[in-house]
Order: structure tokens, then C-alpha cells, then sequence
């Protein structure tokens, strides 16, 4: 697959929502490119906040001040956000990740916000791009 569609960063962000505040519990990248600062995804993934349920968080690196291109699933816990799974790609996403995130999106809020193996799961995400 091109470096320009694989996954080249993935964080599991914690979401306060009573302080809108976030907290990256786990970031991996492969180094290449500009990622995104854990003040940059914050900021990002609270100007985005209002998204409806079962939607994704979506934006261009440039938007960012970064290159590539982010995709933020909200994980739900008793219907408010409780945390983020951020994903970046080189260039696109893939369509197939976008399909994949939209249809497991409860299980995703279920497994990572009752801090399953988060570390195992988050390898294994950044591992599949």
C-alpha cells in the first residue's frame, strides 16, 4: 500500500466533557511528516465537538498545520463523547477505514473506553494501515 494511504499516526485521546478538555493517553507515528501536537489535536478535536453520533471527525493537515490528512472517531459513553480515536494518513483515507470506523463505532467507544488492552488494540490499528 502507498505511504500515502497507509496510517502514519493514530492517538486515543481521554475527553473531559464537563471542562472540554482532552488528554492523549496513547500516540504512535511512524515520523514521518508533521504530526499533530497533543495542543494542536485538542484544540482540533474541540473546534469539531458537535458532530453527530455515528459521524466522523474529518480534516486536511493544512487546516491543521500539518500535511496529510485526519480522521477523528468520537467514542460514546452513555451518549456524551468520553474519548477520541485520531487516525492520520499521508495523503487520503482510505475508504475502506472511513466504512470500518462508521461501522464499529459502539464497539470501539465499548472496548477502548473500558481501557481494554488500549495498548495492544492502538498497535494493532497503526499496524492494519
Amino acid at each position: 500500500m502507498s505511504s500515502r494511504r497507509r496510517t502514519r499516526w493514530a492517538w486515543l485521546v481521554a475527553w473531559n466533557d464537563g471542562n472540554l478538555a482532552g488528554t492523549v493517553e496513547i500516540a504512535r507515528g511512524d515520523g514521518g511528516g508533521a504530526g499533530l501536537g497533543e495542543t494542536e489535536l485538542t484544540s482540533w478535536l474541540l473546534r469539531e465537538l458537535d458532530v453527530a453520533p455515528g459521524d466522523l471527525i474529518r480534516s486536511e493537515g493544512r487546516e491543521l498545520g500539518s500535511d496529510g490528512t485526519f480522521i477523528a472517531a468520537p467514542l460514546l459513553v452513555g451518549g456524551r463523547v468520553g474519548g477520541f480515536l485520531a487516525l492520520g494518513f499521508g495523503r487520503t483515507v482510505p475508504r475502506h477505514v472511513e466504512l470500518a470506523l462508521r461501522a464499529c463505532l459502539d464497539d470501539l467507544s465499548d472496548r477502548l473506553l473500558a481501557r481494554a488492552p488500549v495498548e495492544q488494540l492502538a498497535m494493532q490499528i497503526a499496524a492494519a494501515g
